[in-house]
């Protein structure tokens, strides 16, 4: 017994050395890194001291000292966290007990509304103001305590994690600094400082392990007693709410009889006496009234914060749901269920919000009462007043007047609070309206980005479909014939108006439908046959929009009257209101596609589409119709709220849809020769709809496999989805017809009147000529007008289909949030000296991908689209448009560029390396390229040429067709494109033929013998040049005999042409015409002179000319 006794001693003896060796391990650890702290501290403030001066070396070290400093001070941060935690855990049994006995002695508090009775108002106001005080920090206390639970779980969760990131953090440093190398000193300290940060974090993290559930203990009995009490305010507080107004507004009924008999009194005094006392009664009813509105106020913002705080708890119940489940078709059918709460918000969300303008009414209410304050400062001047006009003035009724004015002013001030007061909760409601859309929002996004990929019910097969008869007899009993009538005549009752415009449309529709197709329609297709006019193709278009109302009109009535009569009882009234809608909207598009494509429809009349392609289309639409309809109306049913029979009947209507498009689809691929046009007359169109079908049976599969795998909500969405981008492509398509038949009428014109201007010409064939040529060049501008119209037009056509793309599928945006769990690189952000760490992932690569193909297609579709709508109808010449779009596309792509940058994590103070280098680039290898952009610049500001303007640079001549920032391409008399650099154009010399005007002037030298009459020759030229054809009047011909030789004498034949284009056929025709008159008349072509020498009686000659000897 000694020996075990003696054994027990030793052992507590040695863990009570342990403990004590521990601690002052501790304390000796911490002072030597307060000491360490203080001797680097120094250091760095004498290095900081002569900054400026420091070196390279210096400023590392300093740097470095900077940075040991900070991982000292952090540990020892942590240190007094641990000190505090463990005073906690010390105290957390004794502060539990006391909490624990608070709840046990705590007694619901009885409000004694006998004494309240008997106290006046202005008391009452004052203990109501410390019992909303109460309320306050009471609630700031929960709040304060439920973020401590749920800190607390976050913290538990990821302690775990936190230890193991830091062992290993500790490993790489211990082998870091157990390998030999020559590591400089301040990299040394690093790792040791950061050693005993981590491993004193360790002791942190370790200790709230251990402590977890004693702290925990103690929070939750705080809580406890927190909710306790305030359930016991909430309670008093109802109370309170209501005695108050009611002693409000008894003080004021007391206040307004009072007046009201004061008022009687004055009767037989002056009117002017009688008004002022009114005007009392009139002020308490104003307070009366503002003190119900703020009642009323007060009630609809507790109700809708507890609204608010049930979102935000449900909200929260999700995150943690999706955080500790397995994510199977038990978590999505929970999810889906969500959606019912997120209902009645929508409701809120939707609702008209007049917060604003009763603010702004507030407002100027209260500028009014503040000016009628004013006019009350000299209360004895207006009582002397209004006692002039009295019949019977005393002492007593100036007294009754003082007094008056007296209440009158008490009771302004007192409006004055009471609107404060309702403008203060009316602000609040705003407030929390913009809190809730805010929260339904993310709440939303939040189940939608995790519900795509989730099975939201359990795996189809063929054998559940049998169960489709216990649904529908399900549904039937909670909807009957007997319901549906109560609801229509509640609907009727409400919204009589609206259903009565509504039957008023359809009727009007019938009429429309019976005598158009009965009598108009041959008449209108004749007429547009005949005419070809744009307004009859418009006419027809929405004749054809009003022939397809019909049905869709009586749908959408049906589900217009279902709706106000839905409650919470029977919820499948609101599914089948929303399947009528869909369904609806469903016919409107068939039907219109189906009339478009009939014999005399807008198709063949207006858009001169292929007949057999038509009729092919009609009969299958019409056939498709009839066959998909049902299960659109099923399909539609489990979009609203969830149900499980409902659920069960709509996943048989998607399934019945896509088969039946898939079907069809596949139908028209295989029989694709009779559904597509040519390729040979219309080989995109052939290949777009190839396209389409295939892609579309791909889809249809994808979605089918996806229903029956069980992910159900994600075939709903996509099947949504594809159908709308069905309609958006129809609608896009009929728009793009009309805008090309518009293009098509107004370029008929544009021939009309060409062959109208050139039949009006009757003048003199020079006259005629040069009409001729502006005739022409006029029609060459609207040639392309009308091509730049095409093209605007075209580049409006597809960033609106873009863009409603990017609509429709911005449903589908939330769950690609899933990329964000991949990420590639981290970044690094300033802001406002702090930095913060941002994760670049997946997610935002394909952003950046996305919005660079936008940019490139930006920057060339959004200036074709202002040059098109906005700069032709503006005074710009074509240079200054050019130079508009031009500076317009490069200012789309470098801000598209910047913020891809951006969006990838490159600031500028990363790029600006990048462009330091550029600029060392630029300065040697990229000269030129600068100097041609440089000169592009200049070239588009200056305009010294334009497109198609005839110039000369060098040894080329041609036509300009392209400008561009760096080249410009000119097109030779060999329809060759040449490229040449701008700075050609800038820095050399060059002709610009058609800058001022078309006008250009033929030069043609010739030579005549000397025994030439030198006047029948300058007749005959001058003759030759004012009666030709392409020469002009003014400026006239002219001729010059320029020089005379021994040879003969030189004259020059001066003509004008209207274009640069008759020079040659004019110079030819010249030439030939001169030499046919020079025979004719004799005259000779100078020739050069001859001289041949004879020598000894032999032939040896030499051959002279007026130059010398050859």
């Amino acid at each position: 017994m000694k020996q075990k006794s003696r054994n027990s001693f030793w052992a507590y003896f040695s863990c009570l050395i342990c403990l004590t060796y521990t601690l002052f391990s501790q304390v000796t650890a911490s002072s030597d890194s307060q000491a360490d702290l203080l001797r680097f501290k120094e250091q760095a403030s004498a290095l900081e001291k002569n900054k400026d001066t420091l070196n390279a070396k210096e400023q590392q070290e300093l740097q470095g000292l900077e940075k040991v400093i900070k991982l000292i001070e952090e540990g020892l941060s942590i240190e007094q966290e641990i000190k505090k935690l463990e005073e906690d855990i010390k105290l957390a049994p004794q502060v539990q007990k006391e909490f624990e006995e608070k709840l046990a002695k705590f007694k619901p508090l009885e409000v004694d509304k006998k004494r309240l009775d008997k106290l006046p108002l202005d008391e009452l106001e004052v203990i109501y103001k410390k019992h909303n005080e109460q309320g306050i920090k009471l609630k700031k206390d929960l709040d304060l305590s439920s973020q401590d639970l749920i800190k607390s779980q976050q913290l538990r969760d990821s302690v775990q994690d936190k230890i193991l990131k830091n062992v290993d953090r500790l490993g790489l440093l211990n082998k870091k600094s157990s390998d030999p190398g020559k590591e400089k000193q301040a990299s040394r300290l690093l790792v040791k400082y950061e050693i005993l940060k981590i491993d004193t974090e360790n002791r942190l993290l370790r200790l709230q392990q251990s402590s977890f559930s004693t702290i925990n203990k103690r929070r939750n009995a705080q809580k406890s007693l927190l909710d306790t009490q305030y359930s016991n305010y909430e309670r008093i507080d109802k109370f309170w709410s209501e005695y108050i107004l009611k002693r409000r507004a008894q003080e004021v009924r007391k206040k307004e009889q009072v007046a009201i008999a004061e008022s009687k009194e004055m009767v037989a005094e002056s009117p002017e006496i009688k008004l002022v006392f009114d005007k009392n009664i009139a002020l308490l009813k104003k307070l009366k009234e503002l003190n119900q509105l703020r009642a009323s106020v007060n009630q609809e913002l507790k109700l809708k914060n507890e609204k608010f705080e049930a979102l935000k708890s449900n909200f929260t119940d999700t995150k943690d749901m999706l955080s500790r489940r397995i994510l199977n078709e038990v978590v999505g059918v929970a999810l889906r269920q969500k959606f019912a709460i997120l209902d009645e918000f929508n409701q809120l969300k939707n609702s008209e919000d007049k917060s604003l303008v009763i603010m702004s009414d507030l407002e100027r209410d209260i500028l009014d009462w503040r000016q009628e304050l004013k006019g009350l400062n000299n209360i004895p001047q207006l009582t002397e007043d209004l006692l002039a006009s009295s019949k019977n003035p005393d002492k007593k009724l100036q007294e009754k007047i003082l007094q008056t004015y007296s209440d009158q002013r008490n009771h302004i001030i007192q409006i004055q609070d009471a609107s404060q007061l309702y403008f203060d909760k009316i602000h609040a409601l705003h407030a929390l309206n913009e809190q809730i859309n805010l929260e339904v929002d993310a709440y939303k996004t939040y189940i939608k980005g995790h519900l795509f990929w989730i099975p939201s019910s359990q795996e189809l097969k063929l054998t559940n479909f049998t169960k489709l008869n216990e649904d529908f007899q399900a549904t039937s009993k909670v909807l009957s014939w007997d319901d549906i009538k109560k609801r229509y005549q509640s609907s009727w009752n409400s919204y009589q108006n609206t259903h009565r415009n509504f039957l008023f449309g359809l009727i009007l529709l019938i009429a429309f439908r019976v005598y158009y197709l009965r009598k108009v329609v041959p008449k209108v297709s004749d007429e547009i046959n005949k005419n070809k006019n744009f307004s009859y193709t418009l006419k027809l278009f929405f004749t054809t929009i009003a022939l397809s109302l019909v049905v869709p009109w009586i749908l959408y009535y049906f589900s217009f009257a279902l709706v106000p009569g839905a409650n919470a009882s029977s919820e499948v009234t609101i599914n089948i209101s929303h399947s009528f809608k869909a369904l609806s909207f469903f016919y409107f598009f068939s039907i219109f596609f189906t009339h478009s494509m009939r014999p005399k429809g807008l198709g063949i009349k207006a858009f001169t589409w292929d007949k057999e392609l038509c009729n092919g289309y009609y009969k299958l639409i019409r056939v498709w119709l009839y066959l998909v309809a049902p299960f659109v109306f099923l399909g539609q049913l489990s979009n609203k709220v969830y149900d499980e029979h409902i659920d069960n009947i709509s996943k048989f209507g998607i399934i019945g849809n896509i088969a039946v498009v898939l079907c069809v689809c596949l139908y028209c691929f295989v029989k694709r020769n009779d559904f597509l046009p040519s390729s040979s007359e219309n080989p995109r169109a052939n290949k777009l709809l190839k396209l389409a079908y295939f892609s579309s049976i791909i889809v249809m599969v994808s979605i089918l496999i996806l229903a029956f795998r069980g992910y159900f909500y994600s075939a709903f969405v996509l099947k949504n989805l594809i159908v709308q981008m069905g309609v958006h492509c129809i609608v896009i398509f009929f728009v793009s017809s009309l805008i090309n038949c518009y293009l098509l009428t107004k370029r008929q014109k544009l021939a009309e009147l060409s062959v109208r201007k050139k039949l009006a010409i009757q003048e003199t064939e020079k006259l005629q000529l040069q009409h001729e040529v502006l005739l022409e060049q006029e029609e060459k501008k609207l040639e392309n007008e009308m091509s730049e119209t095409r093209r605007g037009f075209s580049s409006l056509i597809k960033i609106v289909f873009f863009t409603g793309v990017f609509y429709i599928w911005q449903v589908f945006f939330p769950a690609l949030n899933i990329l964000d769990q991949y990420p590639l690189w981290n970044q690094t952000v300033m802001d406002n000296e702090t930095s913060t760490i941002v994760q670049i992932t997946v997610k935002n690569l394909l952003i950046v991908f996305i919005f660079v193909i936008a940019t490139f297609y930006c920057s060339s579709a959004l200036p074709n689209i202002l040059k098109v709508f906005i700069l032709n109808k503006l005074s710009f010449d074509q240079g200054q448009k050019f130079t508009i779009v031009t500076i317009l596309q490069y200012i789309i792509f470098t801000v598209g560029l910047f913020y891809s940058f951006e969006k990838l994590g490159l600031n500028w103070s990363e790029l600006q390396w990048l462009v330091a280098a550029l600029s060392v680039g630029l300065g040697f290898g990229l000269q030129e390229i600068v100097a041609n952009f440089v000169s592009g610049l200049i070239v588009l500001f200056e305009r010294p040429y334009r497109v198609g303007d005839i110039v000369t640079v060098g040894q080329t001549s041609g036509t300009v067709s392209k400008i561009q920032i760096r080249a410009t391409t000119i097109r030779d008399w060999d329809r060759r494109e040449l490229i040449i650099p701008n700075k050609s154009f800038i820095t050399g010399e060059f002709i610009n033929w058609s800058l001022s005007d078309s006008i250009s002037r033929v030069v043609i030298e010739l030579s005549v013998a000397l025994d030439s009459d030198v006047k029948e020759v300058h007749q005959i030229l001058k003759d030759l040049g004012d009666n030709h054809e392409n020469t002009l009047d003014d400026p006239a011909p002219q001729v010059f005999m320029t020089n005379m030789t021994r040879d003969g004498f030189n004259f020059d034949l001066r003509v004008f042409v209207p274009a640069s284009k008759y020079r040659l056929s004019t110079k030819d025709q010249l030439l030939s015409a001169i030499h046919q008159k020079f025979t004719e008349s004799g005259i000779k072509m100078a020739k050069p002179g001859y001289t041949v020498e004879l020598q000894n009686g032999q032939h040896s000659g030499s051959l002279m000319t007026p130059q010398g000897k050859l």
